[in-house]
């Protein structure tokens, strides 16, 4: 379930603290923004997320990501929001394509950052409005193949491309249906990936996705 709405009441569940960001990372703030971007274009910093920049040789690195992406939610969540953003963080577990970015994985084909940074909470989490970019998902053990990466507990590489990939369902099958609907009113069926030409497409009744011959 996706819900806009925060946790109230006592933190529950293990690792309740947060590391501090790492070395590596940093925000306009103590170094003025113009510097940062004159470091950025001679190469020795990249903008790994909007707003937060980290050594270019670090960029891939799971502990300096995760430390960008903690100082993105907590910088870009507006007046006293960070305090928010900072207890949400303490108490879930970062997730989906979240997650997976601060590994270095690709869920959907895009490298970047995502938009929004998925959380995952307990099922009985109480509710109040959640900041920007948080999106907060109620699940029965937020903590089950997770583990600290830098300051944020973040869902293991293969929960995280597991759960990503179950959220876009949806969307993976729209795009589909629209592909074989675009190639039978051409009157030709999508080619195989070894180039030979499909048989048909069948609908089992057990599953919402198309199984090609």
């Amino acid at each position: 379930m996706t819900t806009d709405a925060a946790p109230a009441g006592p933190p529950t569940g293990p690792g309740l603290r947060r590391a501090v960001a790492p070395d590596g990372v940093w925000t306009p703030g103590a170094v003025p923004a113009a510097v940062l971007r004159a470091m950025a274009a001679e190469g020795l910093l990249v903008e790994l997320v909007p707003h937060v920049f980290a050594a270019a040789d670090l960029a891939g690195d799971a502990v300096v990501r995760a430390g960008a992406l903690a100082a993105a939610v907590e910088g870009a969540t507006g007046p006293g929001s960070p305090v928010v953003a900072r207890a949400l963080l303490d108490r879930g577990v970062v997730g989906l394509a979240a997650a997976a970015w601060v590994h270095g994985r690709s869920v959907h084909g895009s490298g970047g950052p995502p938009a929004r940074v998925d959380l995952l909470v307990p099922l009985a989490t109480g509710s109040r409005p959640v900041p920007a970019p948080l999106r907060l998902r109620r699940v029965a053990d937020p903590w089950a193949r997770s583990a600290w990466v830098g300051p944020l507990r973040v869902s293991d590489p293969d929960r995280a491309r597991e759960d990503a990939g179950a959220a876009d369902d949806d969307v993976r099958d729209a795009a589909a249906l629209a592909r074989l609907r675009r190639a039978a009113g051409a009157g030709a069926r999508p080619a195989r990936p070894d180039g030979r030409p499909r048989q048909g497409v069948l609908w089992p009744a057990s599953s919402r996705r198309p199984v090609e011959r």
